[in-house]
């Protein structure tokens, strides 16, 4: 069995310390980034976390270097042997407080581990990491071929074998009422938007009479009877937390758009004013609303207030564009939750019983997905409630994930609204509470736990709460082969 990297997240970020002042000049004389966990018992020395502030996601390669070149750094400032990068993460910030047009910046994280090594067991195969000495995800290596293809209404599980996505390049900017979006009018057909656009990198099926895909994380289109009817930049449906694993997509989420050639993103409402209609007014939402006979676009703006200055002003944040027959749906897809957690259960039962085809016991168990948030060509995160998502790729199952919370508190509950449970362990449980389950063997970090067997690796994340209780929040399985 070949053992692949540890998929894990770690929420507590630790308080960075100075480098010191006798650091060497080299990079090559700092502690090494490793490919490969140790096959021993290493010393975790510290867990440590990095970030840097980029106003373009194209600067994210440099600021990567940089922030890598600190982790080791900080290894040799508290003598560590090698680092182990854990997590990384890119959040998008809004600044919104100056007068300045354009305000976004974007914070690329990393967390690791700094370890002190130990003498490795050559007889004995070692897993990958999950992240590599340049900060990359890794692909897992996998020795056994085990085929699993699951159906869903929204995609299926069988992923073609590419090493990238192909999209069309669009030069269109143009939001408008007449013109739609980048040359796409509602009313388009599904096909005709993914010839226009490409193939999108979300796609949502928790309406039976609606469909919602995405592009980046800022362009939501919603499809009814095939066609296109409403076009949005928030999130109708995604949690702010689901919504911050969707890769970033080069112009979807550079904010290109433009109305009336002047107006953009974070432009003011007096700049609106000098272009189109000076007696304009928003609306009690904060909203400026634009109608023909058949469509209308609505532009949100907020209100922020000007540094070093008491006046406050207005400025645009997002849009709307739907036509004016759009109708919120109504009629949710019905699920199963029981069955998912039974299929978890499942998990356990086996885990002792030296079996090698995990993968098909849970998917041909779990049936229809609601939707997906595509990583890669290769990789797709599967929604099937309001709680739990799978991880597939190449049509394997790499991770089974329970996470608090995977919509947005608007949608209502998906399937059963009760506490999530895998094994033992249920959401919101104490850590001390859930002590007596833990295995001799088990690790311990800030706020987190994994626990190890033949077939699977647990991990347990704790969030504190009121007295410094811990609570567990998220669970996440992932499956070796």
């Amino acid at each position: 069995m070949t053992f692949f990297r540890l998929s894990m997240i770690v929420l507590a970020l630790c308080i960075m310390t100075p480098v010191s002042a006798t650091a060497k000049n080299l990079n090559s004389d700092y502690p090494p980034i490793l490919d490969f966990y140790p096959n021993c018992s290493y010393q975790v020395l510290k867990q440590h976390s990095v970030k840097g502030e980029i106003k373009k996601i194209s600067a994210i390669t440099n600021m990567t270097k940089k922030l890598l070149l600190r982790l080791r750094k900080q290894a040799d400032y508290i003598g560590a042997d090698a680092v182990i990068i854990v997590d990384n993460k890119v959040k998008r910030r809004d600044m919104g407080r100056g007068t300045a047009v354009n305000n976004v910046t974007f914070i690329v994280i990393y967390d690791a581990k700094l370890i002190k090594n130990c003498q490795d067991d050559k007889g004995k195969a070692k897993k990958r990491t999950a992240y590599n000495h340049l900060g990359l995800k890794l692909s897992k290596q996998i020795k056994t071929s085990i085929t699993s293809t699951m159906r869903s209404k929204s995609s299926s599980f069988k992923i073609l074998s590419k090493k990238t996505i192909l999209r069309p390049e669009i030069t269109n900017k143009e939001l408008s009422l007449k013109n739609g979006l980048y040359g796409v009018k509602l009313g388009a057909t599904y096909q005709q938007v993914i010839i226009a656009f490409g193939a999108p990198n979300s796609e949502l099926n928790i309406y039976s009479d609606e469909k919602v895909i995405g592009y980046g994380r800022r362009h939501w289109l919603h499809f009814q009877s095939e066609k296109l009817v409403k076009v949005q930049t928030i999130s109708p449906i995604l949690s702010q937390d689901s919504v911050n694993k969707i890769p970033f997509l080069n112009f979807f989420d550079d904010y290109v758009w433009r109305i009336n050639t002047k107006i953009t993103y974070k432009s003011t409402l007096s700049d609106f004013k000098k272009s189109f209609d000076n007696q304009v007014k928003l609306n009690t939402q904060q909203q400026l609303v634009i109608k023909n006979d058949t469509d209308k676009l609505i532009l949100q703006f907020n209100k922020y207030q000007a540094e070093k200055q008491s006046e406050t002003y207005y400025a645009l944040d997002g849009f709307t564009l739907q036509s004016n027959t759009y109708k919120k749906p109504t009629h949710k897809t019905l699920i199963n939750n029981a069955n998912y957690l039974n299929v978890l259960d499942n998990i356990f039962q086996t885990a002792n019983e030296k079996q090698t085809n995990q993968s098909k016991i849970i998917t041909s168990q779990f049936g229809e997905s609601l939707g997906y948030i595509s990583l890669s060509a290769q990789e797709k995160l599967f929604i099937y409630n309001n709680n739990l998502l799978l991880n597939v790729k190449n049509e394997k199952i790499l991770t089974v994930s329970l996470v608090e919370e995977i919509f947005i508190a608007a949608i209502g509950a998906i399937g059963a609204n009760k506490l999530w449970h895998i094994g033992p362990f249920t959401q919101g449980d104490s850590v001390e509470s859930l002590r007596q389950y833990f295995p001799a063997d088990f690790v311990e970090l800030d706020n987190y736990i994994e626990i190890e067997t033949d077939e699977f690796q647990l991990s347990l994340l704790f969030d504190e709460v009121n007295n410094n209780n811990n609570l567990l929040y998220e669970a996440r399985v992932t499956l070796y082969y």
